[in-house]
């Protein structure tokens, strides 16, 4: 009888760890050519941003080594923007992967624009 205690008690707690892990979202991408900078919006709701944040972006390519950026703590308790420098080329396709610490991912894919007098955003849905 106390193993089944036990064993329904390790599923509520491992269940409710899994709960509180949720990945970003809404992701917004727009690329300026002109700074050659990648901007990253997206929100990630947390109380503890200590230690309930966002750990990793990574930007993959398709030629090339991704671009990977880490962090120990999230500013904001919601709403994030991360300027990002990396040189993209007009039409090319990446993926920006949001990794949260508690285990939660979010992916989108993004088409760089082609440069022009203003910097202009273009998305694929991604998941």
């Amino acid at each position: 009888m106390k193993s089944k205690i036990a064993l329904v008690f390790s599923v509520l707690i491992i269940s409710a760890s899994l709960s509180y892990a949720h990945p970003p979202s809404d992701i917004e991408i727009s690329y300026s050519h002109e700074n050659e900078m990648l901007s990253l919006k997206y929100v990630h709701v947390t109380n503890d941003r200590g230690k309930h944040y966002i750990r990793k972006v990574e930007i993959l390519r398709t030629e090339g080594e991704p671009k990977k950026l880490y962090y120990v703590r999230q500013e904001q308790t919601k709403d994030i923007v991360k300027d990002i420098p990396i040189k993209l080329d007009a039409e090319e396709i990446i993926t920006v992967k949001i990794f949260c610490k508690k285990g939660g991912i979010s992916k989108k894919d993004f088409v760089v624009s082609e440069a022009e007098d203003q910097d202009e955003e273009s998305n694929i849905t991604g998941g």
